[in-house]
């Protein structure tokens, strides 16, 4: 996370961000079981007017580390103004103010005016599964090009979302669990907001993707109808860094050290919920729980909490997969923001990074030997094969700035490019349309990078998370960038609308021609750039230098 100067820099540019545009008077929604929404109306760039609804329980606030249990209830006369993030860590984008802990809330986004029902659009965010908010991710960009519904999902994060004691009382893995139900409240009462709730496409980037690939990986979503088509960017489920796998052994760990050493898990939650948020907080940063999903194969839970039974690579497409149209790719350096944070955590610490014999020598092999990638020399020369096919002459290089690029070629193939070229295949196998992307535009300005950890000695690239600044909207765009925004925002609506995002439509200027999909035996992919091309086989993505 950064770490600001001042904390009312943050404020300001959270308020600059999402109240670009002067409210004005809204619509109001009456939705019966539910109750009467109050939102309000603010005008895109292009004159759209667009309803904003925000902070919707998707459910009563459930108690801590439980799942959700009521539905939302009469809420009489919600004014649907504000979204609150989730508690977590301050940064730039989500500020200190007005974090809660009761945070299952969602956000829609419409045209004020529109003919018949939309393509409906929910965004699970990303941020490791302990960071970053929904109200973050609007829906102006999106709906200022294409007509369309956009949802922005809140779901708990961090110790809150995540720990598991193995019981009803404490499943784990409450995240996910979250945002299956927000996909039932959104199923249930999109078309209120003039939302198709037979054309849902579940979008997802890092975290939000992995999230997105559990929910679509799952006997609690298969053949309900919940959504229609995924896209999936940078992240899945079938990567490392998305499970926990000693998940109950941390979160006991995590109890005593915050006082609640008792002998059953019942007591132990009970004693968890007696906490005060801050003592809750605290402990999880002086903890060492590592936030993501955990297997849930123990059968005395319920097997409606059990959203992740199984490690995901063991799963059964067949029995597990949603049939439905998927669309799943990488930044061309998503790793580099990675690699920063090993050197920051790592090699600055004893002044490695600027030892080029060290460099050379001695760190890719102590990288790769890690709990980064926890690769073993077995057969013999695996190791060093994997530095000698990325590095090539760069395992020579005079410093990391020249090393970098080729090193985090590395973290983005194990951690990104390879799951996602593993699920394509997969998906592909059942019979379902399945395409491959390689995001590579060069953006002038990086609005995460410093956010994720990224440090200037390791170069940006095309990293990850750079595609959102073109999607939502963060930061002013150029002439050429508006117009590189309006073509990948047509791709994503083609998707929405077709299933295909390379379908004929009426906008010739922004349609880049046909997409070329995954086939058992074919695994092609399509360069996201200003002009967009063929690529012959995903797997060339791998190295960039």
């Amino acid at each position: 996370m950064c770490n600001l100067p001042c904390v009312s820099c943050c404020v300001i540019f959270f308020i600059i961000q999402n109240f670009a545009f002067a409210k004005q008077d809204g619509e109001s929604i009456y939705i019966q079981g539910v109750g009467r929404i109050r939102g309000f109306t603010t005008t895109s760039p292009n004159g759209v007017l667009i309803s904003n609804f925000l902070g919707i329980p998707y459910g009563k606030p459930p108690k801590r580390f439980s799942p959700i249990t009521d539905p939302t209830g009469d809420m009489v006369d919600f004014d649907a103004s504000n979204q609150h993030p989730c508690f977590q860590t301050p940064s730039e984008f989500v500020p200190s103010d007005n974090m809660t802990e009761d945070c299952v809330t969602l956000s829609v986004y419409k045209p004020r005016t529109t003919d018949g029902f939309l393509p409906v659009l929910v965004k699970i965010h990303g941020g490791s599964f302990k960071r970053w908010t929904a109200s973050v991710f609007n829906g102006d960009r999106l709906i200022d090009n294409h007509p369309m519904v956009v949802v922005s999902v809140n779901y708990r994060i961090g110790i809150l979302g995540f720990l598991t004691l193995d019981f009803d009382e404490a499943p784990g893995n409450l995240g996910l669990l979250d945002q299956l139900t927000a996909l039932e409240w959104i199923k249930s009462y999109i078309h209120h907001f003039r939302g198709d709730p037979n054309n849902i496409t579940l979008y997802g980037e890092s975290a939000g993707s992995a999230s997105v690939a559990y929910l679509a990986d799952s006997s609690l979503t298969k053949d309900r109808g919940l959504f229609h088509r995924v896209i999936q960017s940078s992240g899945d489920n079938c990567a490392g860094w998305t499970i926990n796998l000693r998940a109950l052994e941390q979160s006991k760990a995590f109890a005593i050290n915050v006082g609640c050493d008792y002998e059953t898990n019942l007591d132990i939650v009970n004693c968890l919920r007696g906490l005060t948020i801050e003592t809750i907080l605290a402990g999880y940063n002086d903890s060492s729980f590592y936030t993501a999903p955990s297997i849930q194969n123990n059968p005395l839970v319920n097997d409606a909490y059990r959203i992740v039974p199984k490690h995901p690579l063991d799963n059964d497409p067949e029995q597990t997969r949603s049939r439905v149209p998927l669309l799943i790719g990488g930044n061309r350096n998503d790793g580099t923001f990675l690699l920063s944070r090993y050197v920051e955590a790592v090699l600055k610490p004893n002044n490695h990074h600027l030892n080029v014999t060290y460099l050379r020598n001695i760190f890719l092999q102590t990288l790769l030997n890690s709990s980064h990638f926890g690769i073993n020399d077995t057969p013999i020369g695996m190791v060093e094969s994997i530095i000698a096919s990325f590095l090539k002459e760069h395992r020579m290089g005079v410093n990391l700035t020249v090393m970098g690029q080729a090193v985090s070629d590395i973290y983005s193939t194990f951690y990104f490019k390879a799951p996602a070229l593993h699920k394509a295949k997969s998906h592909a196998l059942l019979g379902l349309k399945t395409y491959l992307y390689s995001y590579e535009y060069e953006s002038s300005t990086h609005v995460f990078y410093e956010d994720l950890g990224g440090i200037p000695e390791i170069l940006p690239g095309v990293t990850h998370a750079d595609e959102l600044n073109y999607i939502f909207k963060f930061k002013d765009l150029s002439e050429e960038e508006k117009l590189f925004s309006e073509r990948l925002i047509n791709t994503i609506y083609r998707f929405m609308v077709h299933g295909d995002p390379g379908a004929p439509d009426d906008k010739e200027d922004l349609n880049q021609g046909p997409w070329t999909p995954v086939t058992n035996e074919t695994f092609g992919y399509t360069i996201i750039n200003f002009t967009m091309r063929a690529g012959s086989h995903y797997g060339q993505t791998f190295h960039t230098v």
